[in-house]
């Protein structure tokens, strides 16, 4: 996908996930935008990875999902799914970077369930209706870097760990966080490890 668009998509705006069992590897998404994603009953966030391997978003923005265009406000569909960008079940050697990420119902970037070896790095993170950026550990997630974001304006966390992060590996460095809701979340952490340092 090079400098595509989606507007008003009834679930995602960009998926790359597994079919048939079958993975999807080796895709980059670059220069392209979603808006207005999670406009059905299914709802779906802007841009998913699921079960794949060596994909990289890059230079993007995701905006707007879960909201209704006419009112601005939440379509009320499905909040939960309602993100900008996810790294999703068991996504490995993957990134998001360089995107800008903003004004979406849920979450800006999520890194979750079981994936390994992912990146986010270098994006704007602003005004989503959750946390700037979560790591959901569910079982473990390994070798997670969060690096080089600039996060502010959300209504909840800056970086947030959810779940069960038993086993993880998590690098959290030179992040920049300013009027978020809230400052770092974590829940429900057990024996993982996660390391931040000159984050601000």
């Amino acid at each position: 996908f090079v400098n595509d668009t989606a507007n008003l998509t009834g679930g995602q705006g960009f998926a790359v996930v597994q079919i048939n069992g079958a993975s999807a590897n080796g895709i980059t998404i670059t220069g392209s935008t979603a808006t207005y994603a999670g406009q059905n009953s299914s709802g779906g966030p802007g841009m998913e990875v699921y079960e794949a391997s060596y994909v990289n978003i890059t230079d993007s923005t995701s905006a707007y999902t879960g909201i209704n265009p006419n009112t601005g406000v939440s379509n009320g569909i499905d909040s939960g799914d309602a993100w900008g960008i996810m790294l999703d079940d068991y996504t490995t050697h993957s990134s998001v970077s360089r995107c800008y990420v903003h004004n979406n119902v849920s979450v800006g970037i999520q890194a979750v369930h079981q994936g390994s070896n992912t990146l986010v790095a270098y994006n704007i993170v602003s005004s989503n209706g959750s946390a700037g950026i979560v790591v959901n550990g569910d079982s473990g997630s390994s070798n997670t870097g969060v690096y080089s974001n600039t996060i502010y304006g959300n209504s909840g966390d800056c970086i947030a760990y959810w779940g069960t992060l038993a086993g993880a590996t998590i690098y959290t460095e030179s992040n920049i966080c300013s009027n978020n809701s809230l400052g770092w979340g974590l829940d429900n952490s057990s024996s993982g490890s996660i390391s931040a340092d000159h984050n601000v």
